[in-house]
């Protein structure tokens, strides 16, 4: 089936302070192997081992796959259906079954033991959204940054994963704590617009930690709301067809990143959140297809984009100079992912139901 979605869930993945850090970051011993979590439109969900190919476990988690991802450091994993659920997976449920199956058929060949149950469902979340916007996660607030949060009030702590998703509305947002099955917070994209959202994903300023979402629409807006604050800081029209996806990072005085229409228009863009604008930096046209994700790495040197002309392109932060274009799929692709620098590593999963890794820009080791 059609790859959906994919994220490397692997040691020093992304930032605490990137957005959507706690999407696919998770606990990796040393000596082991890189891994991937993947969702498919066939409502597939397989973690990889990179190293064998294999999958370690695989199970059906919707009709079909919209996002998948790691909350925090836990062994929990976040699901996204398009029929408008989102479960809740407990992957070491998967592990201590896989132990307790291999300890007691000690027969068993190497091939079998290596692929474990399926994980435990331990929450549903019914968002009623059926659209193409994806969730995000983003993981709880380490206690130091808690307390220095507490001086400013209650307002702006957040000690819980929480998550973003669609709502029933098209042109609203719902926040979830993760602990339940009920939202706390509802977010309306324009007051005076019933557009559709598109995009959408958490992430924290970094000096104060307040959670910050961003969110793009059909109508080719993109903008900013503060959750602590309860009301938008930014916005502004940037291309006049949907931006379909955008990538981005905080900044010292808001955020830095890049939007990417249904009709292939890359655009650099930043927000100042003090005086409430965003503005247009560059603009490239990469051709007449649209573009489905774009990722910037942890480093803020380098964003990979997704496009449905079959390619996946790597573009430098700095100048949005096209760097590398990666041909290897027959067909659009629909997502893309990036290990740390020094890891080097870049993913990309495609219509044609395949998978592909990448060795891009490593970091030299100084």
């Amino acid at each position: 089936a059609p790859v959906t979605c994919v994220a490397f869930d692997g040691e020093g993945h992304l930032k605490e302070d990137a957005p959507g850090a706690s999407a696919s970051m998770g606990p990796r011993r040393r000596g082991e192997h890189l891994r991937l979590l993947s969702g498919s439109a066939s409502g597939e969900v397989r973690y990889w081992d990179l190293h064998s190919r294999r999958p370690l476990c695989h199970w059906t988690a919707h009709d079909s796959v919209l996002q998948v991802a790691r909350i925090g450091t836990s062994q929990h994993v976040v699901t996204q259906g398009k029929n408008g659920t989102v479960h809740v997976w407990d992957l070491s449920y998967s592990s201590s079954s896989s132990s307790s199956s291999s300890s007691s058929s000690s027969s068993s060949g190497a091939e079998k033991k290596e692929e474990a149950a399926a994980p435990k469902r331990v929450r549903t979340i019914e968002t009623n959204a059926f659209g193409f916007c994806r969730c995000s996660v983003l993981e709880a607030a380490k206690e130091e940054e808690e307390e220095e949060e507490g001086k400013e009030g209650k307002a702006g702590r957040q000690s819980h994963p929480v998550l973003l998703t669609p709502a029933e509305r098209q042109n609203e947002l719902l926040l979830w704590d993760l602990r339940s099955e009920r939202p706390i917070h509802r977010v309306r994209l324009n007051a005076n617009s019933a557009t559709m959202c598109h995009f959408a994903t958490l992430f924290r300023l970094p000096k104060t930690n307040r959670p910050v979402l961003c969110w793009t629409s059909e109508s080719g807006d993109l903008g900013f709301y503060s959750v602590s604050a309860g009301k938008p800081i930014a916005a502004s029209r940037l291309e006049k067809q949907a931006i379909m996806c955008a990538g981005v990072r905080p900044h010292s005085k808001g955020a830095l990143g890049f939007a990417a229409s249904a009709e292939g228009d890359l655009t650099a863009f930043s927000a100042h959140f003090g005086q409430g604008v965003v503005k247009t930096h560059k603009h490239l046209k990469i051709g007449e297809k649209g573009l489905s994700e774009v990722k910037i790495r942890a480093d803020n040197k380098i964003f990979a984009t997704a496009g449905w002309d079959h390619r996946v392109r790597i573009f430098s932060c700095g100048k949005m100079e096209q760097l590398a274009i990666l041909k290897h799929h027959t067909e659009s692709v629909f997502c893309v992912d990036m290990t740390s620098p020094a890891q080097g590593l870049l993913v990309s999963g495609s219509k044609d139901k395949t998978i592909a890794v990448f060795k891009a820009y490593q970091a030299r080791n100084e």
